[in-house]
This record gives C-alpha cells, sequence and structure tokens, in this order.
C-alpha cells in the first residue's frame, strides 16, 4: 500500500477519479452557441455578467479542463421547461459530473427549477454526482433542497396534545413575555432538519442537552422533560405545517434519505440515484468545486463495501471495451452459440440460450477487470489494519455495527447467512432453487434445471402433463431464530430474508436432524412458465380426499420469492436423493 494514504484518497479514487465530463448548467455562463454566433442578450435584466468579469468564469471552468483534464459542457439553462425529464434529461446523463446553479431563475427566492432538475435526477437509473452552487448562504439552500425530499411526519398531533403545548406556553407567557417567540425562532428550519436525523432520540437530546437545541432550552429549563418533548413537538408541527403550505416538501416518497449528522461541515444530500454536495460561489472562487464534492463524499462517509462496488462500476467504464475484446476474442465459439440460438424452436429454448450467454458474459467481464479491484480492496484492508488494528471497532466506524455486541453480532450474522445463500430471482419459468411460497408455508423447488425447461422433454411423464410441468418440491420447516454454530453448519438450514425481514427455514424437522423432508410432486401450469415482471405462477398439488375417498388437486397462486445460489440448491437436491435412495436393512 502506498505510504501516506488515507480513507479519503480511496474514495476520490473511486468517486473523483473516474470523472472525465462536466456539465454546467448556469444561466450567467457562455454557452458554445453565444460565443460562436457572437449572440448578445437581448433583455438588459438578465445580461450575464461574465461579458465584464470573465475571469470567475475561466477560474471555474480551468479547474476542470487543465487541472483535471476534464471535458466541459455548458447549459444556460434558458429553455429547461417544467418538463424537465422530457427536454435535457439525456443531455443530463451523458455527464459525469453536473454543476448546478441554484438561481436559475435570476429571481429572489428558493431555486425551484433547480430542485426539478435534482429530482429527476434521484429517479434516473444512474447514479449522478452535483455540486449545487448557490449566490445564498450555503445553510438555507441546504434546508431548501433536503426539505424537497422529505415529507412531513407530525400532521397526526392529536388535539389535546395542542392544548396541552399551547396551555404550557401561555404559562410560560405568563412568567417571560415574549418566550413563544424566542423558542419558534430557536426550533428553525435548521434545527428541524437536525431533528429529522432520528426523531426518536429527541428525549435523549434533551436530556444531554445537545448543542442545536440549547437555544430553546434556555427559555424552557424549568419543565419537565415530558412538557419539552410535547412543546418541541408541537413547534415542529407547526413549522412543517407553514413548510407544507409554501411546498417546501416533497411530493413524492423517497424511500431513504442521507444529510450530514452535525450542523457544520461540508452539506450534501444522498437520495435515490443523486448525491449532491452544496457550494457557495465565492467559496468556489478559493477552493474548486471538484475539492468541494470530495470534502462532502468524505464527510458522507461511504462503506468499504460501496467503495468496492463502485470500483467496479468505474473499471467496468475505463476498461469495459478492452474487456469485452479479451470475452469476445474467439469468434469460432460465439458462431456456433448463435447458432443454437437461430436454430431454436421455441422462444423459451432462445430464451434459455440467451440467459447462459448472459451469465457466462458477466463473469468474464469481471474476470477481465478483477486485477484493478483486487489491488484497490487489498490497499483498503491495509489501510484499515494499519489505521486501527481492533477488527470490531473498525467495523464499527465503518458499518455502525458494535459486533462486541452479541445480539448485534447474532442479527449480522443472519444478514450475512442470507445474503450468501439467496438472492433475487429471476428467469421466466421454474427452477432448481427457486423459493415459493404459498398455501401458507415456503417450498423449495429441488427437481434437476435440466427437467424444468418448457416444451424440452416430450417423452414419459412429461409429455403426459400437456401444458403442465410436473416438480419435486420440498416443504422448508420454520426454525428457531437462535440457532447454534452446529445446526447452521449442519447443511439442511436456510436464510431467506423476506419483507425486510430474515427467517431461518429448515430443510426437514428442525429439532430432528434424522427426519424425513416434507416432499411433494406438484404441477405448474404453463409449463412452469411465468412472467419476469411477477413471477406468480399457479401450482397444483394432489392430495387423499376423506370425504370422496379420491385423489384430489387444488390448485394454489404461488409466487417465487428467492433463488438459492446453486450450491445451496444442490446441496438440498442431494440431500434429497439421498433420501429417496436410502436402504432399511434388517438388523434387530
Amino acid at each position: 500500500m502506498p505510504d501516506g494514504i488515507g480513507y479519503e484518497q480511496f474514495i476520490e479514487d473511486v468517486y473523483i477519479n473516474s470523472i472525465r465530463s462536466v456539465l454546467i448548467i448556469d444561466d450567467d455562463y457562455p454557452t458554445f452557441q453565444e460565443v460562436l454566433s457572437n449572440e448578445k442578450r437581448q433583455d438588459p435584466s438578465r445580461a450575464k455578467s461574465w461579458h465584464s468579469q470573465p475571469e470567475k468564469v475561466l477560474n471555474v471552468v480551468n479547474h476542470f479542463r487543465q487541472k483535471r483534464n476534464w471535458l466541459v459542457d455548458i447549459h444556460d439553462g434558458l429553455n429547461i421547461p417544467d418538463e424537465v425529464e422530457l427536454s435535457i434529461a439525456s443531455h443530463l446523463y451523458q455527464s459525469d459530473l453536473l454543476i448546478l446553479d441554484y438561481q436559475l431563475e435570476q429571481e429572489a427566492g428558493r431555486g425551484d427549477l433547480a430542485i426539478k432538475v435534482l429530482h429527476t435526477l434521484a429517479q434516473t437509473p444512474h447514479f449522478n454526482m452535483v455540486v449545487v452552487h448557490t449566490g445564498n448562504d450555503v445553510l438555507p439552500t441546504f434546508s431548501e433542497v433536503l426539505l424537497s425530499f422529505m415529507q412531513p411526519i407530525l400532521g397526526n398531533f392529536l388535539e389535546e396534545q395542542r392544548e396541552r403545548a399551547e396551555e404550557i406556553l401561555e404559562k410560560l407567557e405568563d412568567d417571560n413575555d415574549g418566550v413563544s417567540e424566542k423558542i419558534s425562532k430557536s426550533l428553525n428550519i435548521q434545527t428541524y432538519t437536525i431533528f429529522r436525523k432520528n426523531p426518536k432520540c429527541l428525549r435523549q437530546w434533551i436530556k444531554d442537552e445537545v448543542e442545536f437545541l440549547c437555544g430553546a432550552l434556555a427559555h424552557c429549563s424549568e419543565l419537565k422533560i415530558g412538557e419539552k418533548i410535547l412543546l418541541f413537538k408541537y413547534n415542529f408541527s407547526k413549522l412543517e405545517e407553514k413548510l407544507l403550505n409554501e411546498n417546501f416538501f416533497s411530493q413524492d416518497t423517497y424511500e431513504k434519505v442521507l444529510w450530514p449528522n452535525s450542523g457544520s461541515g461540508p452539506k450534501w444530500v444522498r437520495v435515490g440515484n443523486v448525491f449532491i454536495a452544496i457550494a457557495n460561489k465565492d467559496e468556489a472562487e478559493q477552493t474548486d468545486l471538484p475539492t468541494i464534492l470530495h470534502q462532502a463524499l468524505v464527510d458522507w462517509n461511504p462503506m468499504p463495501s460501496r467503495l468496492i462496488l463502485s470500483k467496479i462500476r468505474m473499471e467496468l467504464e475505463r476498461n469495459g471495451v478492452v474487456a469485452e475484446d479479451k470475452v469476445l476474442d474467439d469468434p469460432k465459439l460465439f458462431a456456433f452459440w448463435y447458432k443454437d440460438l437461430l436454430s431454436g424452436k421455441t422462444d423459451g429454448a432462445r430464451f434459455s440460450e440467451i440467459r447462459k450467454i448472459l451469465q457466462r458474459h458477466a463473469i468474464d467481464l469481471m474476470q477481465a477487470i478483477e486485477n484493478p479491484v483486487m489491488e484497490f480492496s487489498k490497499n483498503l484492508i491495509e489501510f484499515e489494519l494499519a489505521e486501527n488494528g481492533k477488527v470490531n471497532g473498525i467495523v464499527k466506524t465503518r458499518f455502525g455495527v458494535d459486533l462486541d455486541n452479541n445480539d448485534a453480532e447474532l442479527e449480522s450474522a443472519r444478514a450475512h447467512n442470507a445474503y450468501v445463500c439467496s438472492h433475487l430471482p429471476s428467469g421466466w419459468h421454474l427452477n432448481n432453487g427457486h423459493v415459493l411460497s404459498f398455501d401458507g408455508h415456503f417450498w423449495v423447488c429441488l427437481s434437476p434445471s435440466c427437467d424444468l425447461v418448457p416444451k424440452q422433454k416430450t417423452g414419459g411423464h412429461f409429455g403426459e402433463m400437456k401444458g403442465y410441468m410436473p416438480f419435486f418440491a420440498v416443504r422448508l420447516y420454520p426454525a428457531s431464530q437462535g440457532l447454534d454454530q452446529s445446526d447452521i453448519n449442519s447443511n439442511r438450514f436456510l436464510f431467506i430474508e423476506i419483507g425486510g425481514e430474515i427467517k431461518n427455514l429448515s430443510f426437514n424437522d428442525p429439532v430432528d436432524d434424522r427426519s424425513n423432508p416434507h416432499w411433494y410432486l406438484l404441477y405448474a401450469s404453463n409449463d412452469g412458465e411465468f412472467s419476469p415482471n411477477t413471477m406468480e405462477l399457479t401450482v397444483f398439488k394432489g392430495r387423499w380426499c376423506e370425504e370422496t375417498n379420491e385423489l384430489k388437486y387444488s390448485s394454489h397462486e404461488a409466487c417465487v420469492i428467492k433463488q438459492l445460489y446453486p450450491e445451496y440448491a444442490i446441496n438440498l437436491t442431494q440431500r434429497l436423493g439421498q433420501n429417496f435412495t436410502r436402504v432399511g436393512l434388517g438388523f434387530k
């Protein structure tokens, strides 16, 4: 590992060094069309300052072109309509970094148009980095951008709670005239954004007299802690009403919005697929914008696993063509594959061939870029161990998980086990290792993959069923959450994440290792085919009906919820095969 390297260098390598192009959207910057056509602004009220002060713009552009060797494009933002996604969306996504002027409207007030651009970027499938530079103070701009991705949370404040809070304020006013207004001013937008980091911590924050609440606490020190909590929530709910009426909040729901933990330091927002750093234009003249972006990324402190995955994406973008040439180096090999693809008699056969080659190409591409990613990962681990030799301490710093705590360690281990054992399902037909949910139970399909390709087998029982795919499935038993290590390593348990909860499931009776699995021969309609969008299919299960004294089949709407990785699916398939081939001996 190179000497003098720190965690911030790994962040710079992944996020800053991967940038190749920059798009600046600022109505005060010259466009190529304007310069080349000697175009001049007709409206003197919207004249660009670069005509009289070109050095400011030149300084910013030179930071990109001369110091970083980045390509620079400029859009003056004048032709961006309200429907941002229909106009310049494709242009925005072609750059690695967007520099966005917050005051595109040239009018006092919030940067509504800039916020619309940010919301468009947040909803794209691409990861975007943006520096919002503003002529205003950074803090209010940051708050406005952040709130635009939030929704209010205190709207269910009960009427009796409001009445009680107002009684408390009246009592305070009797002793100190004007104190209500002072408390209200102390609990402002900036304080509210810190409160939103973790509203459940309000009680502890009040007990600890944290800095961001000190202004308000000074005006109500004589109140009991319950009264303080009620009073603060009341003021925040009033602030939410005001912000809601002024259209600060988002109408869309964003599942995960991140922002700084403290009121000081860089200001940034991470939401959807966009990372937004906020910078003051005057500050940007002293510190180049890439440095401001880097400082914000360091404050975000992305996890090592995210850095490694981002490094993979970076290497694919940087060396993808070279890797592609290596993968496709033998035309004879792919000629035979393409012949099979063209000769496929059904869509299913073609889909299967396409899927096989995609999986192999993915492996080949990863192998082609493996060395730089391995070197990056090795250097990262060496740095972490040299900086802090305590493994659990490093993990707590990077992931916020205290593995010295037994409960946290168990929860983390279960999450790890679920990750290595299964993944989201894929494909267009039933397959070995698919985990299904129906009839109030979980089932795993354990027929060999080659027997499950629709319409591939036409002889024997497969030919008799005409549109129905026979397959073996084992019903999985719910298992205790507190499995010991010997149970976990017994090769009969699965860990499946379903709806945010990790379930322990067993191949047979969890308390009896020698018990037989609960297996069924089931039938899937439509030859086991399903829509990749829904992963749903109809399954038929037979059982003896005591009332009619005959075998009857019932239909069940099933959904493929998970897919086991091959080694885990094969392990259970082998266990089922061993159960089928067991021999009973006649010893007494």
